[in-house]
């Protein structure tokens, strides 16, 4: 009986970390509609929104740039492989979903990791959407005392050419 029980006891624990390991890495994967993105500015009114876009319409109205909250999920709860200690995000990666025509403009966007006291920690690289309908990629470094912030400039749109943001997803 005694070995029994020791025989158990050891298969126990060997399983353990096969069945109850905890998971490597936790992930914010969040999809943010377009709809969410206020115009910076006083001068508004350049932007159409629907439910599932929005496209700078107005003539010379605005600055065209968009600013699109980030809500901050998952610092701290990242795991390392090894005993379960805490590890902070170090970086972080944006999806924007864009349509852009042929020779429409540049519709560009950036991250920016803001203290909480609204002075930038971190001022990520700009990426420009190719034509078509394509996915972003932009990134920024991470840190548990921030916001973020999506900061995107669109094109006027014309009779011929046009850009549209989607969605932006947010992987941290």
């Amino acid at each position: 009986m005694k070995n029994h029980i020791r025989t158990s006891l050891v298969a126990s624990a060997l399983a353990l970390p096969v069945f109850g390991a905890i998971p490597a890495h936790a992930v914010e994967d969040t999809v943010y509609p377009a709809i969410m993105c206020l115009e910076e500015g006083i001068d508004t009114g350049a932007f159409n929104r629907s439910e599932y876009r929005i496209t700078r319409t107005g003539v010379g109205n605005g600055t065209g740039r968009l600013l699109c909250p980030i809500a901050r999920m998952t610092c701290g709860t990242s795991y390392d492989s090894g005993f379960g200690d805490p590890v902070r995000a170090t970086g972080f990666r944006a999806y924007v979903h864009t349509y852009r025509t042929e020779n429409s403009g540049d519709l560009g966007c950036r991250l920016i990791s803001k203290n909480y006291d609204g002075s930038t920690i971190h001022l990520g690289d700009t990426g420009f959407a190719p034509p078509g309908q394509n996915e972003m990629e932009i990134y920024t470094t991470s840190s548990c005392r921030s916001f973020y912030i999506l900061s995107c400039t669109m094109p006027q749109n014309t009779s011929t050419t046009y850009a549209k943001i989607f969605a932006y997803q947010v992987r941290e």
